[in-house]
């Protein structure tokens, strides 16, 4: 069985994980209070192309999750980073 101290940092995916359109999923909010307790790292990922990291910030805030920006990683935020380098 998975103890929430076997990782030091939890990564989700946005729609379909942690919300279905502008609902959030059951147990979501509890599950993120119960990470950030135990002072885990917390990294929402999507694949989209057309949020910006503000964008999912303020959707997940809307939701009542509130993460920091550098929480959350889109698309095109990585490809930026790529060609950036």
């Amino acid at each position: 069985m998975i103890n929430i101290h076997d990782f030091d940092a939890y990564c989700f995916d946005l729609d379909g994980t942690i919300y279905n359109d502008n609902k959030l999923l059951p147990s979501v909010k509890e599950a993120i209070q119960l990470l950030r307790k135990h002072e885990k790292k917390i990294l929402f990922i999507t694949n989209t192309t057309i949020q910006t990291r503000e964008m999912c910030q303020n959707q997940l805030r809307s939701l009542g999750i509130i993460a920091h920006i550098d929480e959350i990683l889109t698309a095109s935020y990585i490809f930026s980073l790529y060609f950036s380098e």
